[in-house]
Formats: C-alpha cells, sequence, structure tokens
C-alpha cells in the first residue's frame, strides 16, 4: 500500500464452499489488495485470522476502513450469521458504513469497460473479476447508506423450525 493513511473499503465473500474471497479495495477499484484463501475447515474460526494477515499485508490498520462490502446470502445459515455478526460489530465500532450485497447465482459476470484500466483479464487473475458485480453494487449501496445501520442476512429459503416431540 503506498500511502498509510489510504482509506480503502473491506469486501468479504464467504458464500464458496472452498473459499474465502477478502478484498481492499479503493472507491473506483483502481487500487486493490486481493486475499484469497482456498479452505479445508469452516470460515467461522478463520475469518479474523485472515482478516489480520490482509490488514498486515498491505500495511493498513482497521481504522484505514472507510466501509465494509460483505455478500450476505444466499448460503450457510452458520456462515452468514457469524460473518454478518462480525461485520456488523467492526461497523458499529469503527463508525463506518457496512453493507450487504446478495450473490446471485444465476446471472453471469458482465465486465464493464469503465470500472478502471485493467483490462478483464488482469481483473480475472487478481479475483476481483469473479467478484466485480458484487463489488460494484457494493459501492452503489455504500454511497447511499447511513453508518450505524446493520447489515441483514438473505437466505434462500424460509426458515425450518422444527419442535421437539417432547
Amino acid at each position: 500500500m503506498k500511502n498509510k493513511n489510504s482509506k480503502m473499503i473491506l469486501f468479504i465473500n464467504t458464500l464458496s464452499a472452498d473459499k474465502i474471497f477478502l478484498a481492499l479495495i479503493d472507491d473506483k477499484i483502481n487500487q486493490q489488495i486481493v486475499h484469497k484463501i482456498d479452505l479445508n475447515k469452516k470460515i467461522e474460526n478463520k475469518i479474523i485470522f485472515y482478516l489480520d494477515k490482509l490488514l498486515r499485508k498491505s500495511n493498513l490498520k482497521l481504522r484505514n476502513l472507510k466501509g465494509i462490502i460483505v455478500v450476505n446470502g444466499p448460503g450457510s445459515f452458520t456462515q452468514i450469521r457469524v460473518i454478518l455478526t462480525l461485520v456488523n460489530i467492526l461497523s458499529y465500532i469503527l463508525g463506518i458504513k457496512a453493507v450487504g450485497v446478495k450473490q446471485d447465482l444465476n446471472n453471469e459476470l458482465k465486465f464493464s469497460p469503465r470500472v478502471s484500466e485493467r483490462s478483464e483479464r488482469e481483473l480475472s487473475k487478481t479475483g476481483v473479476g469473479e467478484n466485480l458485480k458484487l463489488i460494484k453494487n457494493g459501492l452503489r449501496l455504500l454511497s447511499k447508506k447511513k453508518a450505524g445501520q446493520s447489515v441483514q442476512p438473505f437466505y434462500k429459503y424460509k426458515p425450518n423450525i422444527t419442535l421437539s416431540s417432547r
């Protein structure tokens, strides 16, 4: 990271079964630090560790965050709840905006040539390409949101609560 005082936006996508995607980006997606982690264990035990690792790698602190974009569903109930709890706590403590974006599993990603000067291939190599639509949507939502509003989960199905037969 060039400037220690840079304000960045944290993007979190943990809804893939086999990897976590964390990125620190600027408002225009020109500057980015990406951390992709292949998983063989549950994310709930690792997200804080990898967030700390990303911040250290980029020579930034939590106070350098100005917003958080998180994929808030659909996905595993537990995974969504754990990640959103962390995001909402960070948002509250740091006094920054946080927004949730819904992952559209049926929509193919289409690149916009106006996002930055990087080519589609370069964006795909960093991992930003596969999350670009979510990031752009999150940036749009961040511009409209007030700090202090919590991110709510999105579930694909209604809860299926079973009662004990006792």
